[in-house]
């Protein structure tokens, strides 16, 4: 990077890229780096060099950790009164605890009434069949979404369960590239493609992938971006105000 003009932002990340290939957690870090120098030096927030900002508010969502019923659903409670989230996320998993999870999910949307959206993120946590039966077996608590309910290895198998549920499917740790993107959507095996700054590498790289998604009708989600610290946070932000079609709650709440 050394002698480069930081202006040319894609550029730079591209020769990064192509040196260092597969490194996305440290490519984000150069590209926060290129997007906050040039914006201080144009006089202009970090947006203006996505193609500026779609709206000026974004909602939150809360992740509900794996724990005891009580916990999970005293933590829930907790996002929704005290912290205003409209949007919680409980996790699931492993496929074994598929009544426990029912039970829980039920039982979280019992304690916060109707006017609160409910996700759950299964992390791979489940098979095709055992997917489908946690979503049908909950069926009516109105869940929002189902995050990656399936591992990444064969998209045939996401897309099983997105043609069986009857709920918005994010596409997580299937959805790490532009490439991985395109291909989702091509195979319409999501609705939704989750933007994390550590698999794609950075600010541009997410809007590449909101942009493929967009393409074909569909949505991204700002996810997890208080991984390494509040810089990744306000990047997030940035991201999440930039692009058309972000969809749900910005998760970046807990960082």
């Amino acid at each position: 990077m050394l002698g480069r003009d930081a202006l040319q932002i894609e550029s730079v990340l591209r020769a990064c890229q192509q040196k260092l290939p597969g490194n996305q957690a440290a490519l984000e870090l150069m590209d926060f780096a290129l997007h906050d120098l040039v914006g201080k030096a144009l006089g202009v927030p970090a947006h203006q060099l996505l193609g500026g900002a779609c709206r000026d508010r974004i909602p939150l969502e809360w992740s509900v950790g794996l724990a005891d019923d009580k916990t999970m659903i005293d933590e829930a409670v907790m996002a929704a009164e005290k912290h205003g989230i409209r949007y919680i996320c409980i996790k699931v998993g492993p496929e074994e605890k598929i009544e426990a999870n029912a039970r829980v999910v039920k039982e979280i949307r019992k304690a916060l009434g109707p006017d609160v959206f409910l996700g759950i993120d299964a992390n791979m946590g489940y098979t095709p069949v055992g997917a489908v039966q946690l979503a049908q077996r909950i069926e009516e608590v109105n869940l929002t979404y189902f995050e990656q309910p399936v591992a990444p290895t064969h998209i045939d198998h996401l897309k099983w369960v997105y043609d069986r549920c009857k709920v918005a499917i994010i596409a997580d740790e299937s959805c790490y590239s532009p490439a991985d993107a395109a291909r989702l959507c091509a195979t319409g095996a999501a609705d939704v493609m989750a933007v994390k700054f550590y698999k794609c590498g950075g600010l541009r790289r997410g809007r590449d992938i909101a942009t493929i998604a967009d393409a074909f009708g569909l949505r991204a989600n700002v996810a997890g971006p208080a991984n390494g610290s509040y810089i990744e946070a306000v990047a997030g932000a940035t991201l999440a105000a930039a692009i058309p079609n972000h969809a749900f709650g910005a998760e970046f709440v807990m960082g």
